[in-house]
């Protein structure tokens, strides 16, 4: 309203999406499974990721691998970053920098469940819809869950402290809990957030404000 006053029928504000074709959906099984691999998915040359990597590997990761049930919690980074920040992550225990890698769905497969720790920001993570894409459970922070609005416990998981990732890392542990979030996640991004979708209404859209 302030840009442009009532006339809000020319307005048309279209989200993020994610190519179903790119980040195809792969079934992960995490029962019987000692070692579960935590994926995080983000350009590191910015700020708000690499707060958000430097602030769980440094508060949550150490805690979810003490309190961990015979389990081993392995943050696996992959994107663009920068040598002096690699260097720094890889001299925390239980953490891999890949850096940036050629196909990012591959280089995901090993991954067991996304997270998303980011603490400031704005707009809707993408890393979420890739995760939710590639049949990843996902845990994001409260910050990282605005404009996604999958519903809490069926299609996403919140945590912001090392309890919350505790009760999170838990419930996913159950197989049948895993598998069903993961189904449901890719369920919503494929029906809210399918690029072919999201380009659709704004190429019917343009074609309708240009007369064609």
């Amino acid at each position: 309203k302030f840009l442009f006053g009532n006339r809000n029928d020319n307005i048309l504000v279209c989200n993020n999406g994610v190519d179903l074709e790119d980040y195809t959906f792969t079934k992960r099984v995490i029962e019987n499974t000692n070692i579960i691999n935590l994926i995080f998915i983000g350009n590191l040359c910015s700020f708000q990721n690499f707060d958000g990597v430097k602030w769980f590997v440094k508060n949550i990761l150490p805690s979810i691998n003490k309190n961990n049930n015979g389990k081993q919690y392995i943050f696996h980074i992959l994107g663009k970053i920068n040598k002096s920040d690699k260097l720094y992550l890889q001299g925390f225990e239980n953490v891999v920098v890949s850096g940036s890698v050629t196909n990012m769905a591959d280089a995901a497969k090993i991954g067991h469940i996304g997270i998303c720790p980011v603490r400031f920001g704005a707009g809707v993570q993408n890393k979420i819809l890739e995760y939710m894409a590639l049949g990843l459970p996902t845990i994001t922070s409260r910050m990282g869950y605005e404009g996604i609005e999958a519903n809490i416990g069926e299609e996403i998981l919140i945590a912001d402290n090392s309890d919350e990732y505790l009760k999170s890392l838990e419930t996913l542990s159950e197989n049948s809990v895993y598998q069903m979030i993961a189904k449901n996640a890719r369920n919503f991004v494929a029906e809210k957030f399918n690029w072919s979708t999201r380009l659709s209404v704004l190429v019917k859209n343009i074609e309708r404000l240009t007369g064609k």
